[in-house]
């Protein structure tokens, strides 16, 4: 940074300080872990590092391999708390952000360069992913990596020291991220394509450990990871892939590319008119970067779109799906594209003045900016705030209360359960076509008692369950009397502990 103006250091300074507190605040908070990342949690901690390499998950998970290796790893070091399961994520976070730069200045310089990191520093979906125990921050991060390698192979010759280092920071993202699997590939026929200018052979040792850090995770996917589970994910993924006929086929491309950027951007709200003009806007003023890919056949400009390219491919082939957070790694280079698209129209046209892209970018990106300052004093955030509804339940539970869960929050309560030793509940009997007789058979076990405290967490409307909130709320005041009603903020998710008199006086 050293050889920015003092004012673009300041500036440069203040966006990594917000990137670094607004991801450092939730991430030492420890809200409590939401049941996507239990999953993975609960078969870190019984399976071996061999079994997790060789034998299938439960509850239908597909990660890499590297993925479940690192989080084992920090598990072992560190134990059983949610630190443990998001320091990869954290640190990978924070890693992005520098990344994010390096490349950016590649392209960009002074106000442009500093207004796209502000923008990779306040983006929400990257800072959402910050603090959740999946892969979807190693993509982003892992993705970034390669770029930069490849962009930084055009400017000079790498040292020998770069390359074995280079080649083993390969290896892992290869096999912990299933795109950067695919993406070394990509970029390996790049490499070969411009040997003229890349001293492709010099390389070697690098591009063997990536593609061997690839083979193994392409390897887990298609021998480890079961048939049903594939097919299982095959049928949960198949709205997220494109449609048959042509014309859907095509106009599915646009729609889901401005979709999941709006997601990307807000994480949720992706539907928002606000949000959908603001991701036509990115997409159009990126658009303007293909001129010189096609026209002077810039090198640089592929490699940094290469993520986007192949994102399309893997979708278009039915490959891997197109949706969230599962397209973070291809969606990140529209942060950057936008200032690049500006930044060439300033110096190929006379109308496209410096204040007018420079304000243009403002406009875009002020609103991620604004959204986190603003907001920044809600943090942390946390979908299902179980800890906080046991502790809360220790500190108000009488002799002979009872403690009846409702059943989609088995996992929460076996994780969390024995570290606030509440081990004597009820869980309830729930499926998502469970019906309203059948629910409120399985609340006769209740009866007599004139305490039952009532725990409903991990309740998904997005699957379309047979029964709504306000159903089973219902239920619930027909079955027995309603003493104390506590709702828990939370990020979307409805999360209560009720107290229910249940003996019918």
């Amino acid at each position: 940074m050293k050889h920015h103006s003092l004012s673009v250091q300041i500036f440069l300074a203040i966006a990594f300080l917000i990137g670094i507190i607004i991801r450092a605040v939730q991430f030492f908070a420890e809200p409590s872990m939401w049941k996507d990342e239990l999953f993975s949690v609960v078969n870190i901690e019984k399976m071996t590092f061999w079994e997790l390499m060789t034998q299938q998950p439960e509850y239908n998970q597909v990660a890499p391999v590297g993925f479940y290796v690192i989080q084992k790893f920090f598990y072992s070091l560190i134990g059983s708390t949610e630190m443990a399961f998001r320091l990869y994520p954290f640190i990978g976070s924070l890693i992005t952000l520098w990344l994010f730069y390096l490349i950016a200045r590649k392209f960009l310089t002074s106000t442009k360069l500093v207004l796209a990191v502000f923008f990779m520093a306040t983006v929400i979906g990257p800072w959402w992913q910050s603090f959740n125990a999946k892969p979807y921050t190693g993509d982003i991060m892992f993705l970034m990596f390669f770029v930069w390698i490849g962009l930084t192979i055009l400017d000079r010759t790498l040292n020998r020291s770069e390359i074995w280092t280079y080649g083993l920071i390969g290896f892992l993202g290869a096999s912990a991220s299933f795109p950067a699997s695919i993406f070394v590939i990509a970029l390996t026929v790049v490499f070969f394509l411009k040997k003229e200018d890349v001293k492709v052979y010099e390389y070697i040792p690098m591009i063997v450990l990536w593609l061997a850090g690839g083979v193994w995770n392409i390897i887990y996917a298609k021998l480890i990871i079961s048939s049903d589970v594939a097919t299982a994910m095959a049928g949960h993924h198949s709205n997220m892939l494109p449609p048959s006929g042509v014309i859907d086929y095509i106009l599915f491309f646009p729609e889901q590319l401005t979709l999941n950027l709006g997601d990307f951007l807000t994480v949720i709200g992706a539907n928002n008119p606000v949000i959908v003009v603001r991701s036509v806007i990115l997409l159009l003023l990126s658009a303007i970067t293909l001129y010189p890919i096609i026209k002077y056949k810039r090198a640089d400009f592929f490699i940094l779109i290469l993520p986007v390219i192949m994102m399309i491919g893997l979708v278009g082939f039915y490959i891997l799906p197109m949706a969230g957070r599962t397209a973070y790694y291809g969606l990140w280079p529209f942060l950057l594209l936008p200032l690049i698209g500006l930044a060439f129209l300033q110096t190929k046209t006379r109308w496209a003045k410096p204040w007018l892209t420079n304000t243009i970018a403002m406009i875009v990106i002020l609103p991620s900016v604004l959204f986190v300052v603003l907001g920044a004093t809600s943090l942390p955030v946390e979908s299902e705030p179980v800890k906080k509804m046991l502790s809360y339940y220790n500190q108000h539970k009488q002799p002979g209360d009872v403690l009846y869960v409702h059943g989609s929050g088995d996992l929460y309560m076996s994780y969390y359960g024995p570290k606030y030793e509440v081990d004597d509940y009820i869980l309830g009997e729930y499926e998502y076509a469970i019906t309203a007789e059948e629910y409120a058979k399985n609340l006769e076990q209740l009866k007599g008692h004139s305490r039952v405290w009532f725990l409903f967490t991990g309740y998904r409307p997005e699957m379309d369950p047979t029964l709504s909130l306000e159903d089973i709320n219902g239920i619930m005041t027909q079955e027995a009397k309603l003493i104390e009603e506590k709702q828990f903020k939370s990020a979307g998710y409805p999360n209560m502990l009720n107290l229910y008199d249940f003996t019918g006086d």
